[in-house]
């Protein structure tokens, strides 16, 4: 004769296999949440860091560039006696004097550091292209962090050109 009672044990106990307790499922809800928190203010601060960054080259290179679109001081300035660096032949004029760039290229490839600091480019790098052939400072990297170029019109030996303001940094901010 069959047990009634033990065949009632029996399935009891197997029924029970693939069930877990309300707790475990609370639990791991739980730590899915703060998983999901964790990253997701990990991807908020890493993105602010890189927007802060961005931010700041881009507003650099357009100091630099504006910077370099005045006569300079004294106006007509040489390697010498240059108090600020400016490279146009007068004041709101586009046209580069070519005498400026080629002593702007001069001190910048004798003391790069003194003249990324005259500039305000630092703690960034920088690399200027005046046309097709003028090319001033460090290219960027392959591996550079970050990287923001502006182009402003000029005349340059006559003819209409463009100046190519990079800033780049090879680090992150922290």
């Amino acid at each position: 004769m069959i047990d009634r009672n033990s065949s009632r044990k029996s399935y009891a106990i197997s029924s029970r296999k693939g069930q877990f307790f309300s707790y475990d499922a609370i639990v791991a809800g739980l730590m899915f949440a703060i998983l999901l928190t964790i990253l997701y203010v990990y991807w908020s601060s890493l993105r602010s860091t890189v927007f802060t960054q961005i931010d700041d080259m881009f507003r650099t290179s357009i100091e630099v560039s504006n910077l370099l679109l005045t006569t300079g001081n004294p106006t007509n300035w040489s390697t010498t006696d240059v108090k600020q660096i400016g490279i146009t032949t007068g004041p709101n004029s586009l046209e580069l004097d070519p005498n400026k760039v080629t002593n702007f290229k001069f001190m910048t490839d004798q003391d790069f550091e003194s003249m990324r600091a005259r500039l305000g480019a630092a703690p960034y790098m920088f690399y200027i292209a005046i046309g097709d052939g003028v090319t001033v400072g460090i290219p960027p990297a392959i591996e550079a962090t970050g990287k923001v170029s502006i182009t402003r019109p000029v005349v340059y030996g006559g003819n209409a050109s463009n100046i190519t303001v990079t800033i780049w940094s090879n680090f992150t901010s922290s």
